[in-house]
């Protein structure tokens, strides 16, 4: 077979697996979500939807394109045999992300009383919590929001790697 047509079936496969963990990783999400949701009662479901609004708004400048370049990278490096660069860029990407996903945690554990004041201030005159109890579990959820970063550097560099196909 010619090269391109190696290259056109690696890329297909690639992208399948992609997409297989892509869909897989929604359908856990969706799954949790419904299940988080049959467990809270409905003024609790609506705490739930405000808790992680402020951290998932807050991640959404997590990626600067450093994954994408990752992914682009570790390909081009894996296919010159270079580890020595794989595993620099792999190194520079995830000390970028663990120090954005650091700064992002900050600012979102910092925004959290504002957020509640300014977004939520009509919303918790109608719910029985309070707002202190509102800004702590938003700083509760960013915390553990933080590891999105790393866990997203992680997953660029298997898939740049090509070490996510069985």
């Amino acid at each position: 077979m010619s090269k391109s047509t190696d290259m056109a079936k690696v890329s297909v496969k690639g992208g399948f697996y992609l997409l297989l963990g892509l869909v897989i990783s929604t359908v856990i999400s969706a799954v949790g979500t419904v299940f988080i949701n049959n467990r809270l009662d409905p003024d609790n479901t609506g705490l739930y939807t405000i808790v992680l609004a402020v951290p998932v708004l807050i991640a959404t400048f997590g990626d600067w394109g450093i994954n994408t370049a990752m992914i682009r990278y570790i390909a081009k490096y894996n296919s010159e045999n270079d580890t020595t660069k794989i595993r620099s860029i792999f190194a520079s990407g995830l000390i970028f992300q663990l120090a954005l996903g650091l700064v992002l945690t900050i600012i979102s554990i910092a925004l959290a009383g504002f957020m509640t004041d300014t977004v939520y201030a009509k919303t918790l005159e109608n719910i029985a919590y309070n707002k202190f109890t509102i800004v702590q579990l938003i700083q509760i959820a960013s915390i553990s929001g933080s590891n999105w970063c790393t866990d997203e550097c992680g997953k660029r560099h298997f898939y740049g790697y090509g070490s996510l196909a069985p």
